[in-house]
Parts: structure tokens; sequence; C-alpha cells
């Protein structure tokens, strides 16, 4: 009984490091997720001032047209600035996500390591120091004379 009372003990405090590693980790994405909601957060303001701010400059140049063909070629002259400026924010958003992805890897990456490559690790015998054996020329027979 004792035997196994001491067993449960030393595993329990084997638990500790694991637990603090997992604890840890959990604080790093806590904050990985926080910087990537900031910056979610800020693009979206971004786009909507930037709409905002095309559609105030359609009305205004709709009412500066001085007849339908200047107004369809303005508004047709706005659509490439338009398409530009949503794909740079669609970029931007792929960063984020990009970004939080890549250091959401390197905690888990980091945890597996500490967690559990630890526990795998054995003393392993050193390895390629055998000795060779050495080369031999044909074997004779000398039992003939």
């Amino acid at each position: 009984m004792r035997e196994v009372a001491v067993n449960s003990a030393a595993g329990i405090k084997a638990l500790k490091a694991p637990v603090r590693a997992f604890a840890h980790s959990g604080v790093k994405f806590a904050a990985v997720s926080q910087n990537a909601m900031q910056d979610l957060i800020e693009l979206e303001s971004d786009v909507v001032t930037s709409a905002l701010t095309a559609a105030a400059l359609r009305l205004e140049r709709a009412v500066a047209a001085e007849n339908v063909v200047y107004l369809v070629l303005e508004q047709a002259e706005m659509l490439g600035a338009t398409r530009d400026r949503i794909v740079d924010e669609a970029t931007r958003a792929v960063e984020i996500f990009r970004v939080a992805g890549r250091d959401a890897r390197k905690i888990g990456t980091h945890l597996y390591g500490q967690v559990f490559e630890k526990a795998e690790e054995v003393p392993l015998k050193a390895a390629g120091t055998r000795a060779r054996k050495a080369k031999r020329g044909p074997e004779v027979d000398r039992s003939r004379p």
C-alpha cells in the first residue's frame, strides 16, 4: 500500500509542470486572440469609414455631374478605386488571421514540446559509436601446406 501511495504522490507531483505549461499557454493564446480581435475591430472601423467616405464622394460627384453621360463616367471611374479598396481590406483581414494562426501554432508547438516530448524522453545510448569491423582480405586456407 505504501508503494502505491508513494507512486501516486509522485504521479501527482509530476502533473505540476504540465498543468503550469497548459495555464501559461492559455494566457498566451488569450493574448493572441485579443490582439487579433483588436486588429479586426480596427479593420472594421476602417472599412466602415472608407465605405462612408466613398459613398459621400459618389454623391458629391453625382450632384456635380452636368448630364447623365458625365454621371455614368464618374461613377464608372470610381469602380476601380472601390475594387482596390475592397482588395486591400480583404488582404488586411487575411494577414490578421495568418498572423494569429501562426502565433497560435507556435504556442501549440511549444506546449506540445514542453508537455509531451519531455514525457517521451528516455536516456538513449550514444548513436554511431559502435566499433567497426576491420576489413580483411580474402580468406586463405592455411591448413594446406
